[in-house]
């Protein structure tokens, strides 16, 4: 029986971290208050990470809390795939609201992206939550090659296998 990956939850100085989470496949909850009243539930079954040293005294309630050593972005994300070795699974779910994606057909999509790219795209996702559609690209290929030169040989052989764009973008009439 394989167990789940961890899930995280990172506070208020870890945003940016928690969208890089997500946009790999990680079901991170991101909370911009930190007082232990409001991580606490949250963070039960869940990997806590936090900038803030003042959080580790949740340990004694149970809490799996981490301190992230950097102040950078992609030192963060690094840190935390090399300390966790969480599977991942690029572009499946949504950096904004991290709700799994799905697959939507160009049908499904037609009406709702731009028209350049739903001429040229085969493939779409969708969140469900914020309503907006995904799809591969430029920003894409640029968001894997970051990842890749972040992660080096963390970085899966075949992220291929995801589909879906981390672009926020609004949808227009063809």
């Amino acid at each position: 029986m394989s167990k789940d990956p961890p899930g995280f939850v990172c506070d208020f100085m870890l945003g940016r971290l928690a969208r890089y989470l997500r946009t790999l496949g990680l079901d991170t909850l991101y909370v911009r208050q930190s007082t232990p009243e409001v991580l606490l539930p949250l963070a039960h079954g869940r990997i806590l990470l936090t900038r803030k040293r003042a959080l580790l005294a949740l340990r004694n309630q149970g809490i799996q809390v981490y301190l992230v050593p950097s102040e950078k972005t992609d030192e963060q994300l690094r840190w935390v795939i090399e300390t966790f070795r969480p599977p991942l699974r690029p572009f499946t779910r949504c950096a904004l609201c991290n709700t799994p994606l799905v697959h939507k057909t160009r049908e499904e999509a037609k009406g709702r992206v731009p028209y350049y790219t739903w001429r040229t795209q085969a493939i779409f996702s969708y969140c469900p939550r914020c309503d907006k559609f995904y799809w591969g690209g430029t920003h894409k290929d640029a968001m894997v090659q970051r990842f890749r030169r972040i992660l080096g040989a963390l970085w899966p052989e075949d992220p291929s296998q995801a589909v879906v764009n981390t672009v926020e973008l609004d949808s227009q009439e063809p």
